[in-house]
């Protein structure tokens, strides 16, 4: 029996659409049993990999801003990465 894995892709982006570089995005499966991390690059963007299928909670900050999380999406097999993206508020 082979696992299956896929792909998270999106864009970060402040209230005002611009591109937040450095921000960290977290994705958690629902269990608790498996957490990804990453950092936005050029443009605000961001990839997450090899996520076994499953049930997920993603989560974006950026110090200055207020996170955002994306809760309960479904991945699936890599035949399309899941696209998820945030527009944060600035903490004020």
């Amino acid at each position: 029996m082979s696992l299956l894995y896929g792909t998270v892709t999106g864009i970060r982006l402040s209230g005002t659409n611009k591109d937040l570089i450095g921000a960290t995005v977290t994705l958690t499966a629902n269990g608790g049993d498996y957490t990804q991390t990453t950092q936005t690059v050029d443009e605000g963007t961001y990839e997450l990999k090899d996520i076994p299928i499953g049930i997920y909670n993603v989560t974006a900050s950026q110090t200055g801003f207020y996170s955002s999380t994306q809760s309960d999406f479904l991945i699936s097999s890599n035949t399309e990465p899941t696209q998820l993206d945030f527009l944060l508020a600035q903490d004020v």
